[in-house]
């Protein structure tokens, strides 16, 4: 699970994908939750991309660089599927019909 802090607080991170390549990042904190006087709420940054990964771990980045979170943890990406063995040919294989016996070579009938 992605995880993002804001001082102690824990907060979960949604990442949602708009329209086409676009993504909104959300640091969403829990209800209530205070850091000093203030209270928290939402952070969003939209990006684009194609890769899920890439995406919340460069929104995160970005929200640290700008001051709205102190650090964050992002789950490895999953790992791709191993590629599946071709299937085996399942139809028999189909017998040649016994060849006509060679004339030997050098006889005129």
């Amino acid at each position: 699970m992605t995880r993002a802090f804001i001082g102690n607080v824990t907060c979960h991170v949604l990442v949602d994908r708009d329209l086409g390549e676009s993504w909104a990042v959300t640091v969403l904190p829990p209800p209530g939750a205070k850091v000093g006087n203030k209270f928290l709420g939402p952070v969003v940054v939209k990006l684009q991309g194609e890769d899920r990964y890439k995406v919340t771990k460069g929104g995160l980045e970005i929200l640290q660089k700008a001051g709205q979170i102190d650090r964050f943890e992002v789950d490895a990406p999953a790992a791709p599927a191993p590629a599946a063995a071709p299937a085996a040919a399942t139809a028999p294989a189909t017998t040649a019909s016994p060849a006509a016996p060679a004339k030997p070579q050098g006889t005129v009938t």
